[in-house]
């Protein structure tokens, strides 16, 4: 057993783990009516909340609200890049020790250090973020083997939450993958998942199964520009995501077999106990078929199990995965057998999707008592892998770039068989056009992508096959195209499942719901959510960026084209209008679907800064105008659709060579190359001058010019007059306007009084983007202007009951 990684006390079958919670159950919560109402448009409605609060800010109907009944703007940042990876193989542009050690990793100490956590959150709060989505990894909590959490890391993390609660930051947990994991080139799964299929991760490259900086040929240097993505179109990672949302269906056959439930007996016995245990057979009994007669010579899937101190007994000797032939119809195999009569098993989605449930629990248990740890999101950017495909015989995916084989041609690659494949164009044109300009051939070597003795998993399902002359043959081209609804079919029994264990634990956790991106998922839309679901608190976490600035890694503002539709815009305006049409989009498919109406967070948003990679080296603010204007084009569409967000991305240890040190990924707003030397101390406090003061209206200088935009609090950001941006932070009523000018240096909130809130609305103003001072300007009512503290100041604006309709101007002298 690893250092600081303890045995499962509570394993993967402790929570299917819907376990006894009847769909549509409520929680045991008691609650309270307060004597006010919350008016939003023209309609009263009641609030409720908690009798005990265990978190600050709670769902309330498509809104955010405070305790006091406020309605409250979450402006958040994901913190952070590198925590997709592991502190012992800290960047994706280094092959050396990628494959090994797999399971002896560590991620302690993603994003920072605790001993550098307070500079950062006192950064991020200064450039006015009250809300950060915390990336984690089912890899960084289960990395050693199914049932075997690194209690260290989970430590860690309830340190660092308490340290961004000191600074009065909210947290959005959000358990982060990139086409799977780390070995099919992005992030997430642990590496046992990949070995449990019988997948041979070190030959996944080399077989086109995948494609990752580390392993790119001539050089990880060489790796293009947001080629990643195309991961998800790959055979590992679409095998893997159609096991786990869909493999009932599609890999009814494959099983996780007696030997895994020996190994979890053994090492994790709690897992196991009592009812669990008496589920597990009972479902092992369903499963089996006693008129199933095993031939002599059937083959099992086998791995093997090696019990030493520095690799733990997880995954490997013994049956742990059973093919199980037979079964006929559209999704059996060849006929004539099946598995051994009563033998203990469970099928592939239902293992893989409860160790992933349990190991979300086991952060969520350590985090339970946290009351700035609002919620849980389901699972970042989700893939729907094969399903839905008509033909296996046809590439398939919104981006096609770089060498891309179809899924048919993968299957053979994976088998061993050298295969000509076609290559399509690189850089930006691959968003728009996606056509080949060349071939060539892959896997001349003849290696497989599976371990010895393993067969390729859509073979054993009888989608295609070997002939006797060597030659691969598809017998099923649609055998995936079921004609179910991924998303009601697939994703939302999931999100039942992982609501009911969040809520089990505290029922007032949001539930952040994600979606694959338009760009990736066009197709995939949200079903219709019933209160009756029970996923309560559900929120729309759908993600929205800048697609063709993102693939061209160049700031477009005069010339776009639309993700959707593929048409050219042209001009700011029309850019501008486009993106706040997209985002709308976004905020109404969580109204029209969630009934009883959703919050809107865009979980991600962000713009690359990778055009100015060959500046390495230079720290010069002009080099980010474009940028700058950019960024601040994304912040807009968020204001004008009055949606909340989480911007991507802070990375602490980001430089303009590697960007994010994520496959030249580059989104950071900090970088360490950014850092200028005059910012490299602390400056003298800034005190905020009054100048003028009537009932409506004050003036307000800093005491220190220079010191306003020379604290190391900024040292290292980029686009910070994009980024540091006035804000409603809570309003005594339903929000009407809330939009920063940053050209003109100009805020504006507007905002319908609830009558019955007796809080002050609070607004953020960052000395940043008023370095010369500012005016504060109100239609009726007083406000006070808070002390400065490290260059931020919070107008408390208290509103009179006789006016309905307020509004609250800042704007530079």
């Amino acid at each position: 057993m690893y250092p600081g990684v303890e045995e499962n006390k509570d394993g993967p079958w402790q929570q299917n783990r819907g376990d006894e919670v009847e769909l549509g159950e409520k929680a045991s919560v008691e609650t309270k009516q307060l004597n006010r109402d919350d008016t939003i448009g023209n309609s009263d409605v009641k609030l409720e909340v908690a009798e005990d609060p265990r978190i600050n800010i709670m769902v309330h109907g498509s809104d955010f609200k405070d305790t006091a009944g406020r309605t409250v703007l979450l402006r958040g940042i994901n913190v952070a890049g590198t925590s997709k990876l592991p502190i012992n193989s800290p960047n994706t542009h280094t092959l050396e020790g990628f494959h090994d050690n797999t399971r002896d990793v560590s991620f302690v100490g993603r994003p920072f250090p605790l001993s550098e956590a307070p500079q950062h959150f006192r950064r991020l709060r200064c450039w006015g973020f009250n809300y950060i989505r915390l990336v984690i990894t089912w890899e960084a909590v289960e990395h050693a083997g199914p049932g075997i959490y690194d209690r260290k890391y989970l430590e860690y993390l309830t340190k660092l939450v308490r340290i961004a609660k000191d600074f009065g930051i909210n947290v959005y947990v959000d358990p982060h993958q990139d086409v799977w994991s780390r070995f099919t080139g992005g992030c997430g799964a642990p590496a046992w998942t990949l070995d449990l299929v019988g997948f041979d991760i070190s030959a996944l490259s080399t077989v086109g199964a995948a494609v990752t900086m580390q392993e790119y040929n001539p050089s990880s240097a060489h790796f293009p520009l947001m080629l990643w993505p195309t991961n998800n179109f790959k055979h590992a990672c679409a095998t893997m995501f159609t096991l786990f949302w869909s493999g009932n269906d599609f890999a009814p056959n494959l099983r996780v077999g007696d030997s895994a439930y020996r190994i979890i007996k053994k090492h994790n016995p709690s897992s196991l106990d009592n009812k669990n245990t008496k589920k597990f057979k009972k479902n092992s009994k369903k499963d089996s078929d006693p008129s199933e007669n095993p031939p002599k010579n059937s083959k099992t899937v086998t791995e093997t199990v090696t019990e030493t101190v520095s690799s733990p007994p997880v995954i490997e000797s013994q049956p742990l995965l059973e093919g199980k032939r037979g079964g006929g119809g559209e999704r059996g195999t060849e006929k004539g057998g099946g598995r051994k009569k009563g033998l203990k098993s469970a099928k592939v989605q239902d293992f893989l999707q409860n160790c992933y449930i349990s190991a979300m629990r086991q952060v969520a248990l350590a985090l339970k008592d946290e009351e700035n740890v609002l919620g849980f999101g389901t699972m970042n950017e989700p893939h729907h892998g094969y399903h839905g495909l008509a033909d296996l015989n046809q590439v398939y995916g919104t981006l096609k770039k770089g060498v891309y084989p179809t899924p048919f041609q993968s299957f053979a690659l994976a088998e061993g068989h050298p295969i000509r494949v076609r290559e399509f164009i690189p850089g930006c044109c691959a968003y728009v056009c996606g056509y080949a300009t060349s071939s060539m051939v892959l896997n001349p070597g003849r290696r497989r992508g599976w371990m010895k003795g393993r067969k390729c998993v859509w073979r054993m399902h009888g989608v295609w096959d070997i002939t006797g002359g060597d030659i691969p043959v598809l017998k099923k081209p649609g055998y995936f195209n079921n004609g179910k609804d991924w998303s009601k079919a697939y994703f939302l029994p999931f999100a039942k499942k992982y609501s009911h264990m969040l809520h089990k634990i505290n029922p007032q956790w949001h539930v952040y719901l994600e979606l694959p991106p338009a760009g990736v998922a066009p197709e995939v839309k949200f079903p219709k959510l019933l209160k009756s679901y029970g996923i309560r608190n559900a929120v729309n976490a759908t993600h929205w960026y800048d697609g063709f600035s993102l693939f061209s890694a160049t700031p477009r503002i005069q010339f776009n084209i639309d993700v959707e539709t593929k048409l050219p815009k042209f001009g700011a305006a029309a850019v501008q209008s486009m993106f706040n049409g997209q985002v709308e989009s976004i905020k109404n498919e969580g109204l029209v679907h969630f009934e009883g109406g959703a919050p809107c967070v865009i979980g991600e948003f962000g713009i690359p800064f990778n055009g100015v990679r060959k500046n390495f080296g230079e720290v010069n603010d002009s080099m980010y105008a474009n940028h700058t204007k950019l960024l601040d084009m994304n912040f807009k569409a968020m204001e004008v659709n009055k949606v909340h967000y989480a911007l991507w991305n802070y990375t602490p240890n980001n430089n303009t060579k590697y960007g994010d040190q994520w496959n030249f990924e580059d989104l950071s707003v900090y970088s360490l190359s950014h850092k200028v030397r005059e910012h490299e101390v602390e400056p003298p406090v800034v005190e905020l001058k009054e100048i003028y003061k009537s009932k409506l209206q004050g003036t307000y200088k800093p005491s220190d010019q220079k010191a306003a935009r020379s604290s190391l609090l900024y040292n290292g950001g980029r686009t910070l007059d994009a980024v540091c941006r006035p804000f409603a932070r809570a309003t005594a009523g339903s929000i009407l306007k809330s939009r920063y000018d940053m050209a003109r240096r100009r805020y504006i909130l507007s905002f319908k009084r609830n009558p019955a809130i007796t809080y002050p609305t609070e607004v953020f103003v960052p000395l940043w983007a008023f370095p010369l001072g500012f005016t504060v300007s109100v239609n009726d009512g007083e406000f006070t202007v808070s002390n400065c503290k490290d260059n931020f100041v919070i107008i408390s604006y208290t509103t009179p009951a006789k006016t309905s309709i307020f509004q609250l101007t800042v704007e530079k002298i």
